[in-house]
């Protein structure tokens, strides 16, 4: 009878204890039942519904089986205490690709050099996976306790089998799929969180993990759950959008560019002239440190999305570039480029207020998009369609003086 890792011929050695405890570790079945679930929500539950709990489903699976594979590459590597090193390395590289940039790049450069491309995303919220190494302590410390007999062999046997089954599924878990950074940005009315306590306009900024605001005197705030909730979906995204108390000045993006370019328009879109466009030596810095993985989708660095904001000092413009970050232009007509890194680093959130306080989604736009003087008068815009909910109610929305008079519409609170 053959047994698992003794060869007693030739001149390969046995496993160590080690290695066996490691190998036990991978094959019990906590350990076991993580890697199916990672396999099954990385090429199938994701694809067939992808949201927030599948993303999250493989971080957990994958801090559950991570430390297991990671020891059995350490004990062969003759390191000792291989189980909590195993342990604390996935904790802080997992945090370290999570929240920082360059552990992003690490990662990712990494992942690309033994021929797997991934693109790995920076997003803090992933840490809430976290206590999935709790379980895996508690697996391995079980595992190492375990006396002799038949279950102790068939988890170091099921362990030699599943391992290049686990090498596979952690180098694949990510598909490379190309991150397009910040696509959206709106004008929000509402009674946001903390001061001033009363109803205002803001420039939201829509990141896949957190929400962005800046109010009329220029502050960033980032959003609490609650708000994030109330302003919901921003919209469809705009090419051109004007501001509503000077109607004939407008911005849009530039017909035809793949670049960082923003024109103007001081005649409601009769004639156009660049008001942005990014220097090329820092866009071609940017599209360097966007490089690694899905060569065959580059990721966008050009306006996806654009809103205007009325200040008592003029209108604010906020630009959504993909991998450019955020473009903002200044009441004072100075532009700044914002990453999308700085954008997570901003501000933290306020306290939650009343959840019955509404919010609206603003439309500072025309409907039509024609060159030209606008018309004094146009019908009402009807509402956009709306996801169902439980809770609707009605608001009056007043809309921007060329779009007609107030109008009814139905929203959903909560």
């Amino acid at each position: 009878m053959l047994a698992v890792g003794a060869h007693r011929g030739g001149a390969s050695r046995p496993w160590t204890h080690d290695t066996r405890d490691a190998l036990r570790w991978l094959g019990a079945p906590p350990t076991l039942l993580a890697l199916a679930v990672l396999v099954l929500n990385d090429h199938v539950l994701k694809q067939s519904a992808p949201g927030f709990v599948t993303g999250k489903l493989s971080d957990v699976a994958g801090l559950v089986l991570a430390p297991a594979l990671l020891a059995v590459v350490l004990t062969l590597l003759r390191i000792p205490r291989a189980a909590p090193v195993a342990l604390v390395a996935t904790a802080v590289g997992f945090t370290l690709v999570k929240t920082t940039t360059e552990g992003v790049e690490v990662a990712n450069h990494l992942w690309s050099a033994v021929g797997w491309p991934t693109q790995m995303l920076r997003d803090p919220t992933d840490l809430i996976a976290l206590p999935g190494l709790l379980l895996a302590a508690h697996v391995s410390r079980a595992e190492r306790r375990r006396g002799a007999g038949a279950r102790r062999r068939a988890a170091l046997a099921l362990g030699a089998l599943a391992l290049p089954f686990a090498v596979v599924a952690t180098a694949a878990t990510s598909p490379c799929t190309t991150w397009r950074g910040l696509e959206s940005v709106g004008v929000v009315n509402g009674d946001f969180s903390g001061p001033p306590s009363r109803t205002e306009h803001r420039v939201v900024i829509a990141l896949s993990y957190q929400k962005t605001s800046i109010d009329v005197d220029g502050r960033w705030t980032t959003l609490n759950s609650l708000d994030e909730a109330r302003v919901g979906d921003l919209g469809p995204t705009l090419e051109e959008a004007c501001s509503v108390e000077a109607p004939r000045r407008c911005w849009r993006r530039t017909p035809d560019t793949r670049e960082p370019w923003v024109e103007a328009s001081d005649d409601g879109g009769a004639t156009w002239s660049t008001d942005y466009r990014m220097p090329s030596q820092q866009l071609d810095r940017l599209r360097q440190d966007a490089e690694g993985g899905c060569k065959d989708d580059p990721p966008p660095f050009f306006p996806q999305d654009i809103a205007v904001l009325d200040t008592p000092h003029g209108p604010m413009v906020a630009v959504a570039s993909g991998r450019a970050g955020l473009l903002l232009r200044d009441p004072d007509g100075t532009w700044s480029q914002v990453s999308t890194d700085d954008l997570g680093q901003r501000p933290g959130t306020a306290p939650t207020p009343d959840p019955d306080v509404l919010f609206t989604p603003v439309d500072p736009t025309p409907s039509t998009t024609a060159r030209g003087p606008m018309p004094s008068s146009t019908p009402p815009i009807p509402p956009r369609p709306t996801t169902p909910c439980a809770t609707r109610t009605v608001v009056t929305v007043t809309p921007n003086p060329r779009n007609g008079t107030p109008f009814p519409r139905e929203v959903c609170v909560g």
